[in-house]
Parts: structure tokens; sequence; C-alpha cells
């Protein structure tokens, strides 16, 4: 996999800025993948940066320069808008009753991984022709204003549509390319974070900011499927 480490949003490296960072690590890694022999289907890459960071904002402008700059057609797809429906986080929720981590949206295990996986798997084959796809590709939208702010999925026809000749396929997402931690790692980690605290070299975490080891082993049990059934997908990937 290809990987590009980018500043932060703060940050510049030769007065270019993050989008310009990114958008000329594709460009590279498009021609190259374009060059090789009987090449078809596009690139898939992944950019990731912690909640807040941007990264969406730098994900569009990184599309629109390289469709400004090269002509590339591009699909941009968003972890969040992978979201399960309403009732499908609610379900999640009340199957970790104890867990605060799943009580809403954001952590792995609350994102519809069939629905990432079929969404991919078209987009990848996109440019072969199918009388199934031969309306494009709707991409799947999350609505994160509904239901009093805990959102839903839109329907089916609601997303943008893609058509085919795609050239790269951009998906951004805090977790993407976060990988697990081996159950004794975990735990090692969480109690060394637990002794810190109890010793006063760490501030004390808030109380509806406090986890169980077994909260986080719940996360990071999710966290496997990712890896699984997304990152096979990704071929480049820029954090």
């Amino acid at each position: 996999m290809s990987m590009a480490a980018i500043p932060d949003t703060s940050s510049s490296y030769e007065g270019k800025t993050l989008a310009e960072l990114i958008a000329e690590h594709l460009r590279d890694s498009v021609r190259r993948h374009w060059a090789l022999p009987h090449a078809t289907t596009p690139l898939i890459a992944a950019i990731q940066g912690p909640q807040g960071s941007g990264k969406t904002t730098a994900a569009r402008a990184v599309k629109a320069l390289l469709e400004e700059w090269e002509g590339y057609n591009i699909a941009l797809l968003s972890l969040d808008d992978l979201y399960l429906p309403h009732d499908g986080l609610r379900s999640v929720a009340a199957t970790h009753p104890s867990n605060p981590l799943l009580n809403g949206r954001g952590h792995p295990g609350t994102h519809d991984l069939e629905l990432g996986r079929d969404t991919l798997e078209r987009l990848k084959w996109s440019n072969v022709p199918d009388p199934e796809r031969e309306d494009g590709i709707t991409l799947p939208v999350f609505d994160k204003s509904l239901n009093n702010g805990e959102g839903d999925r839109l329907p089916e026809d609601s997303g943008t549509k893609v058509e085919g000749g795609v050239h790269l396929v951009i998906v951004e997402g805090w977790c993407l390319g976060f990988y697990p931690l081996s159950d004794q790692e975990l735990e090692k980690r969480y109690q060394a974070v637990q002794s810190q605290a109890r010793e006063g070299h760490a501030a004390e975490p808030k109380e509806n900011q406090s986890y169980s080891l077994q909260d986080l082993k719940d996360i990071n049990g999710y966290l496997k499927s990712y890896v699984e059934v997304l990152y096979p997908f990704f071929t480049c990937f820029a954090q």
C-alpha cells in the first residue's frame, strides 16, 4: 500500500497546502496505477485524520484539485455515510448497554460494513460494462441531523450518482488505517494508563469519559472486521 504522512491542517510544506500535498501523492499513485498493463479498475485510496481535523474538507479540496489538474473522474465516499441506519445504531447500543462508546455513532461497530463492501465492490468494477450498472452507482448518504441528532440513512436515490470511467475512488474516515491490538497488548496499555492516573501522572478522566477494559475490547473486536472487509480495497493511503 502506498502511504504518505501528511502534515496537520495548519501547516504547509514548501508553500503547499494540505490538500495540494495529498493531491500530489494521489496524482502520482493514479498515474502509476493506470500505467500498469491492462489496468481497468480505478485506484481506491483512503484518507485518514482525527475527528474534527478537517479531513472531509481536505478530501473535497483534493477531489477538486485533481479534477482541475488532470480531469479525473473521481468518486468521493465518506466513512460517515456508511453508518448503520438509526434502528441499527439503536440495536448496537442495546446490545452493549454499559458501553458508552457504542451508544451513538462514530466508533468501529457503528458502520454498515456490508454496505461498505458492496459500495466499494461496485465502484471497483464500475468501468466494466454491466447491465446492472447502466444507470450508474448511487453513493449512500447518512444525515446526522435526523432523529434529534442521532441521524439516519437517507433513501437510496438521495446520494451522488457515479457514472463509469472512474479514475480514482477516495474514501475518507477518521479510523481508516487503524489496526486492532492483541488482547494482551490492549490490557497492558489500559493498565498502564490506569496506573499513571492513580499515581497522579495523568489527569483523572471525567465521569462520562471513563471506559472499562471491556468497553475497549468491544471496539477492538469490531475493528478486526474493518481490516478484513474494507482494507483489501485500498492500494493507496494518506494521513
